[in-house]
């Protein structure tokens, strides 16, 4: 099986833009006297839409998880409910999300609200129902994405700003979580402005993790792996690893 990573290359000739591959995937096309592997072309004269032809996926089934997605991981949950939480799911997701509550939960329901629309709902153990959307968006966060890593159970999670929201014990519960999904083999990759993230998650997995530092100029992304002792390092002699550019 060949190991090498995907590279896809966008080359513009003949007023296309072409996706090319590395991979013996897509049909032959001759571009600059250069034998390519195209999976699609996109007309560089018009806005219409590109047509990517693939004959097998080029990664492996993806989750893509960022608070900006919020409300289309409600209403993906309130269409798909039924089905959802036959899936037994719901309860190990409202128990866990009581471990950095003030408050026990014991299940997630979804119910009438005002106006006829649907809520879903924090069912406590005293049979009180609290408003997901009311429990604070770390709490909400937390729950709504280890629900839809379940519901999809995908070989690749991709988490863009995983601290939003999370404080210091939520956090802590998701690097377990993280650490347990790359014991298992998944693969995680993740995006922060938190060194404290870093550090803690990084720590869960110290000798599989990987921490990189990136930088996009010009269209260009310049990146460096640095190990967490290199971390701990810069912060202890007062560099903030975050703005660290010239170290790329």
């Amino acid at each position: 099986m060949d190991e090498s990573p995907y590279l896809l290359e966008l080359i513009r000739a003949f007023n296309f833009i072409y996706v090319s591959t590395n991979r013996e995937i897509g049909d032959h096309v001759s571009i600059d006297g250069k034998e390519k592997r195209i999976i699609g072309r996109l007309d560089a004269q018009s806005s219409s839409r590109m047509d990517i032809k693939i004959e097998k996926p080029l990664i492996d089934d993806t989750l893509l998880l960022s608070s900006s997605l919020t409300k289309y991981a409600y209403e993906y949950l309130r269409m798909n409910w039924a089905s959802i939480v036959n899936l037994g799911i719901c309860r190990g997701a409202a128990e866990e999300a009581s471990t950095f509550s003030n408050e026990r939960y014991v299940d997630l329901t979804m119910e009438p609200f005002i106006g006829g629309t649907l809520s879903i709902n924090a069912y406590r153990h005293d049979g009180a129902r609290r408003r997901l959307g009311d429990l604070g968006d770390g709490v909400q966060g937390y729950i709504i994405s280890r629900i839809l890593y379940e519901i999809a159970q995908p070989k690749v999670l991709l988490w863009d700003d995983v601290e939003a929201h999370f404080n210091p014990r939520i956090l802590l519960s998701i690097s377990g979580w993280i650490s347990e999904l790359v014991e298992k083999g998944k693969q995680v990759v993740l995006t922060t402005h938190s060194l404290e993230a870093v550090r803690m998650i990084a720590g869960e997995s110290q000798d599989k993790a990987r921490i990189y530092l990136i930088s996009l100029v010009d269209g260009t992304l310049n990146t460096r792996e640095l190990t967490l002792q290199e971390v701990e390092e810069l912060i202890e002699a007062g560099v903030d690893v975050r703005a660290a550019e010239p170290l790329l």
